[in-house]
């Protein structure tokens, strides 16, 4: 029967794809969320760094202007740039920290903390965005009100430098941050749109490859299964004709070590010709042996013809001739092909195990040979209606030389017993008794 494809177990396969095209997507969220995050960070930076630059330059060139550094000169430049659009309140501190100047006056009084005084006599502008800053932090004149007002805010920090380069004052400018705020959003919303549409099409090119690769893993799936099939297949066939072949060569030489006694019977019976039927016994033993012998030493030659199971009956009831089809009920079911050398060794079985059965019998009674073709196996039964083997030989009942009836050569279920190990089949005695015996023979497809 053709060996039907088996399809792959794809469902531990298809899990091992989702979790790595998980884990993928997994690692490309999280480096591209990380990118960023380092991005907006980046831009807000500048963003914030771009007014403290514009105004240190500011300060710088009001004092520039004023043409002196002191204190006085200091507290006009803080005026005039209090003057600025955008900011609310403005301190002067001195290069200590101590607050000089504050604009307007309900500003609270504080010192600079020495870290930003330290970054300041760098030359480098501090900048702080506070995006919900409460205003009674700041001006003392907010405490007045119920519920204090809450703005986004920002601080700038700029450095006053002498013409030495050492610091001379400091100012603090507390800016509206409503710009401020209202430029970070779109930033936040840009780059939320940029990383969303960024994840999606790369979750488009991994479904793609993924999908692809699927395919591509499942075609080689399938051809490394059926290439394990073939080379399974092709070693069980060596297997096979190794195991055939041993068999073949210790059946040559039983049916040869056979056939001088037989020969000797046969000449010895034409001598006295007292027994008749003892003489037609031992020609069928040589012809069996004969035939089994030619089909042996041939079998290459049927090694590629196939037999269907519509075939094997012809043949069969061919072989059992017309007197004998009229006492053997045939009954054949399911569908199987053979190779000709097997299925002319299995007629051979079958027609010996027929004529012990139809012998056992009575004239008038009838033998019933079944062949049932499965999927993987063709099982084959012999049952008589005799009396049933007698217990003594039951147990040896396929060595040769072991018959039981009166005039038996003993050879024709060893013969039997040998072609059935060549086929290679299991030939066994099912059930014996006063009802009748049955055998049966099974052997692969």
């Amino acid at each position: 029967m053709p060996e039907m494809k088996k399809k792959p177990d794809q469902k531990q396969f298809h899990r091992v794809i989702l979790f790595l095209g998980l884990i993928s997507m997994g690692i490309f969220a999280v480096g591209l969320l990380g990118a960023l995050l380092f991005l907006r960070e980046v831009i807000r930076e500048q963003i914030l760094n771009r007014d403290g630059i514009l105004l240190t330059s500011v300060a710088q060139h009001f004092l520039d202007a004023a043409d002196g550094g002191t204190t006085t000169d200091l507290i006009d430049v803080a005026l005039e740039s209090s003057q600025l659009s955008g900011v609310i309140g403005l301190r002067l501190f001195s290069p200590e920290g101590e607050n000089l100047a504050r604009i307007p006056a309900t500003l609270y009084t504080t010192v600079l903390p020495a870290a930003d005084l330290q970054e300041l006599g760098r030359g480098d502008p501090v900048v702080r965005y506070f995006p919900d800053l409460p205003l009674d932090t700041l001006f003392s004149d907010q405490v007045d009100f119920e519920k204090p007002q809450s703005f986004p805010t920002t601080e700038v920090l700029t450095p006053i430098l002498a013409a030495d380069g050492t610091l001379e004052a400091v100012l603090q400018y507390w800016l509206d941050g409503q710009a401020v705020a209202h430029e970070l959003g779109h930033l936040d919303q840009f780059l939320g749109g940029l990383g969303l549409v960024i994840f999606i099409s790369g979750g488009l090119i991994f479904l793609l490859v993924f999908l692809i690769a699927r395919k591509r893993l499942l075609e080689m799936g399938l051809l490394l299964a059926e290439q394990n099939r073939s080379l399974e297949k092709a070693n069980t066939e060596l297997a096979l004709a190794a195991r055939t072949s041993a068999i073949g060569s210790v059946t040559s030489h039983l049916f040869h070590g056979l056939k001088n006694p037989l020969a000797g019977l046969k000449a010895y019976l034409q001598l006295t010709g007292k027994d008749e039927e003892a003489m037609a016994m031992a020609n069928r033993m040589q012809s069996l042996i004969n035939e089994s012998l030619s089909i042996i030493s041939g079998q290459e030659n049927h090694h590629q013809v196939q037999l269907s199971l519509g075939e094997f009956r012809t043949l069969l009831e061919r072989r059992l001739g017309v007197q004998q089809s009229e006492r053997v009920i045939l009954q054949f079911s399911g569908q199987a092909s053979l190779p000709a050398r097997r299925a002319q060794l299995l007629l051979l079985i079958l027609q010996n195990l027929v004529d012990n059965a139809l012998e056992a019998s009575g004239p008038e009674s009838k033998v019933h040979l079944e062949l049932n073709a499965g999927p993987d196996r063709l099982r084959a039964e012999v049952r008589d209606s005799g009396p049933g083997l007698p217990e003594q030989v039951r147990g040896r009942l396929f060595e040769p030389v072991r018959s039981t009836k009166q005039n038996g050569t003993g050879v024709g279920l060893a013969i039997s017993a040998a072609l059935a190990r060549h086929i290679p089949a299991d030939l066994e005695l099912v059930e014996t008794g006063p009802a009748g015996t049955t055998f049966s023979i099974s052997m692969p497809l």
